[in-house]
């Protein structure tokens, strides 16, 4: 028994491919489908679907995919979709900006700029102009390029409940055996964590009786309580709008206002915000035609 239950579970996938992101890729999308180590053998009507259902899911990034079996081990040899350049395109264009914004900086390579550090601009203001001049008289029309940093602002409201529960990993895991039955999960393992996530592994389910087994892949979790009010909220509030702008450098940030509703606190913040501002405007055959009137 014990070798005819090894015989049928996979021990080993390897997913050939050059590039690391679409091996990383491919691995994901095969243990969501339920080819994984661990795994059972799969039939081929079941491997063929499997086949599909990746290949539906990655038609942007994958042309080819074939998965063969050895032994108690899966190769999966997959070919990458060529994605086709676009073809240079010349199309005279402004850069304007992006946002309402005071101007950090500007970098050209092309173009004539014609605003300057920390003016302020309104949302569509042309920064750098495709049109060439030379004094008063237009020379020619060129395709704009460069970038622009702007200082933006905002105004964001964050509601934070009074009692707040907040979950972080501990960095603990490990690997479960678990037999679900009825939906009631009996696991092996002596020392059981008190929160936690999991990702499924399943190694066996039957579609008429309601079993299954699997592998859970156990993260430890440790659950914070915290109670705020008006006087002690404003570093949670900045933290969490820290957070939602992770991607951009704040420049300042104030707390303006705090108010109590049913449970929660609302805080408004003001912040300062150095991003990409650059956007484009093509000069079109019409604004040409306007500009020689």
């Amino acid at each position: 028994f014990s070798f005819l239950f090894l015989s049928n579970i996979i021990f080993s996938v390897e997913v050939i491919h050059s590039k690391k992101e679409i091996r990383e890729l491919l691995y994901n999308d095969l243990e969501i489908y339920g080819i994984s180590k661990y795994s059972f053998i799969k039939n081929y009507k079941e491997k063929e679907n499997i086949k599909e259902k990746i290949l539906e899911k990655e038609k942007d990034r994958i042309e080819w995919l074939e998965i063969d079996r050895i032994g108690t081990k899966y190769v999966v040899n997959v070919e990458e979709k060529k994605i086709k350049k676009d073809k240079s395109d010349n199309t005279p264009r402004n850069i304007v900006a992006k946002k309402d914004s005071m101007i950090l900086e500007i970098n050209s390579s092309s173009g004539e700029i014609i605003r300057k550090k920390y003016d302020y601009v309104k949302r569509g203001d042309i920064i750098i102009s495709g049109t060439i001049m030379n004094k008063k008289r237009e020379v020619k029309k060129i395709k704009a390029q460069g970038s622009v940093y702007g200082e933006v602002w905002y105004k964001v409201s964050i509601t934070i409940p009074t009692i707040y529960e907040e979950t972080t990993l501990t960095g603990n895991n490990k690997k479960v055996l678990s037999f679900i039955f009825l939906n009631n999960i009996h696991s092996l393992e002596i020392k059981k964590y008190k929160n936690y996530s999991f990702k499924e592994i399943k190694l066996f389910s039957n579609d008429l009786l309601p079993i299954k087994l699997i592998i859970m892949d156990k993260r430890e979790e440790k659950v914070y309580r915290n109670t705020y009010n008006i006087n002690n909220i404003d570093s949670k509030a900045l933290s969490i709008v820290r957070s939602k702008f992770k991607d951009k450098k704040i420049i300042s940030e104030k707390v303006l206002k705090k108010r109590l509703n049913k449970g929660t606190i609302v805080v408004d913040i003001f912040l300062k915000v150095r991003e990409d501002i650059t956007d484009y405007q093509t000069i079109t055959d019409l604004e040409l035609k306007e500009e020689v009137e």
